[in-house]
């Protein structure tokens, strides 16, 4: 256990003996400045019980109490204790400037499969499919962290409309050609193409469908031609994922998987899960506040909702310990989500609470606006990927007119990515994003490029101290018990901190909590630096200032990687 994890197991123990009372996480709290570093609150349970002043139970509780490295005072009807800092902060610091810290086997010999980048193979990524990516790879990332085995995937219609409208698209105007820019952009043309022909020329929409009808029945010259597309679709999209980050492990193809819940269905039917109605079978969901479900028409064909409920039911057999089924899809599907998966569970009532819906919601613009290209289209992901990392390299070279043209490309790349993804992820997934291109580069403020500073700043501490530092800043030569100042300790405890906030983030898949987390560790670095000299500190207390600095930085850096942003050493 990390170093607050055992002091909050030691004051469980020891306040259950005393009060024979159970010890929850929810009884802990933070109190407020100069109050101590935790707080209980049982007092209030007991006193409701035993109909007493909390006040006066809190003082009993306390006389009792005698727990080794802590001191305990009652501020009203709290249990309110004290760290002996000289120990917590060895630990904590030795803990902290490891390279896994935070990391643990919560998740050991069980799996989690995620499910993003759902896409169509017809044009590129557009913005909400960069949100979608990088929520979906930063929860896979954490996952991993904490020991899941995880299995990140992706739904592909492959042979459907849209690819045939593409498909279409080449036959008529491209015939015969290679891409003359990058491919999936070039595959968005061809779409685009159509769907300006077909407005005037409405006879093309027959066509299409002789296009699926081809595809779908295995016609030689239409399965070249969708080969070719679906060819430079994936290459389009495994650049711009590299650029990203993200990584999909398996892509599950809707042409191979559309009949597979058919059979389910009718199961429940014969179970009396499901019921007849107008000839349809539909999930009778009322009772459970959703609106009734079809899972199969009148005439026996199967919709989308029987496709997942098969999908669902392969990959529970195909992964028997998957602990979690998680689909990151738009919160405009939550309606649609909550009743597939409870027509699920009523067939399946073993994976009850195994399936979970990651909604997330549109990126607008600042005014609130949906956000559109100068064509009036949906902005693509690449577009705004190369303005930002554009914007991010202008403001380097004004912040630093020393750097190199390489460097600045570098620093331009990391930040402008960093400062896109850290919009994505700062906000609570269920909400709409307002995006301000400016307020999202700004290095003042809550943003990416903040955070990133803050690491940039530590690593130049680090790297002035150089050699002085590796001597000085072994772990047996320094001195905890010199910290006394208050920013110094409030460092410290924000440190001791991250574990938790790991397995909270991860369990809730709230990003935006490990971003508040990082913000607040940044806010209380740069008190420490501003109050507490570090590199012109008496040799006693700059090595151990160093660790605090080498512990910081190595916490904003795994961090960040987590939420998939890299850091810089200079900026």
């Amino acid at each position: 256990m990390y170093a607050l994890e055992t002091l909050k197991k030691q004051i469980e123990i020891e306040l259950e003996k005393v009060t024979g009372k159970k010890i929850s996480k929810k009884n802990f709290s933070i109190p407020p400045e100069g109050k101590g570093d935790l707080a209980v609150n049982i007092a209030f349970e007991i006193a409701k019980e035993q109909k007493k002043n909390p006040k006066e139970i809190a003082d009993e509780i306390a006389g009792k109490l005698s727990i080794k490295g802590m001191e305990v005072k009652t501020i009203g009807p709290y249990l309110n204790f004290f760290f002996d800092y000289s120990k917590f902060s060895e630990k904590v610091l030795q803990e902290a400037v490891e390279e896994d810290y935070s990391s643990s086997d919560f998740g050991k010999e069980k799996q989690v499969m995620i499910e993003f980048c759902g896409v169509n193979p017809n044009k590129p990524h557009h913005l909400g499919h960069f949100r979608n990516e990088s929520l979906g790879q930063a929860i896979a990332n954490l996952n991993k962290f904490i020991g899941f085995s995880v299995i990140t995937t992706s739904i592909v219609n492959d042979k459907g409309v849209p690819v045939a409208k593409a498909m279409l698209g080449y036959e008529k105007w491209k015939k015969g050609e290679e891409p003359d820019c990058k491919p999936d952009h070039f595959i968005g043309k061809l779409y685009s193409d159509y769907e300006v022909e077909v407005e005037k020329n409405p006879e093309l929409e027959k066509e299409v469908k002789e296009v699926v009808q081809k595809i779908q029945n295995g016609d030689k010259e239409a399965l070249e031609t969708w080969k070719k597309i679906w060819d430079w679709f994936f290459e389009g999209m495994q650049e711009t994922h590299e650029r990203e980050n993200v990584h999909i492990d398996k892509f599950y193809l809707e042409s191979e998987i559309q009949s597979s819940g058919k059979q389910l269905v009718l199961e429940g039917l014969e179970k009396g899960v499901f019921e007849k109605e107008d000839g349809a079978v539909i999930a009778p969901l009322e009772k459970y506040g959703l609106p009734n479900k079809v899972l199969l028409r009148s005439d026996g064909t199967a919709v989308y909702a029987t496709t997942d409920i098969g999908m669902a039911k392969s990959r529970f057999e195909e992964y028997p310990n998957l602990e979690k089924n998680i689909y990151c899809v738009m919160n405009e599907q939550s309606t649609y989500f909550k009743q597939w998966m409870k027509a699920f569970e009523l067939i399946y009532p073993e994976y009850n609470g195994k399936i979970y819906h990651l909604a997330y919601g549109m990126v607008k613009s600042k005014e609130g606006k949906k956000m559109a290209s100068r064509k009036g289209s949906g902005v693509l992901a690449d577009d705004f990927m190369n303005e930002m990392t554009e914007k991010a390299s202008e403001k380097a070279k004004e912040n630093n007119k020393e750097l190199s043209d390489e460097e600045v490309k570098k620093i331009g790349e990391v930040v402008g990515l960093g400062a896109l993804k850290f919009s994505m992820l700062s906000t609570e997934s269920t909400k709409d994003i307002h995006f301000d291109i400016e307020k999202a580069l700004s290095f003042e403020g809550d943003t990416g490029p903040y955070l990133q500073y803050a690491y940039a700043r530590c690593n130049q501490i680090l790297e002035k101290a150089g050699s002085g530092f590796e001597k000085a800043g072994s772990i047996g030569e320094v001195d905890y018990s010199a910290l006394k100042e208050r920013q110094e300790k409030e460092l410290v405890k924000k440190l001791s901190e991250f574990p938790e906030v790991i397995i909270g983030t991860t369990q809730n898949y709230s990003t935006h909590s490990l971003v508040q987390y990082l913000l607040s560790l940044a806010h209380a670095y740069s008190s420490f630096y501003e109050n507490c000299p570090v590199l012109k500190a008496d040799d006693e207390i700059k090595a151990v200032r160093l660790q605090l600095v080498k512990a910081t930085a190595n916490v904003l850096k795994i961090g960040l990687k987590l939420l998939g942003i890299e850091v810089i050493e200079r900026m």
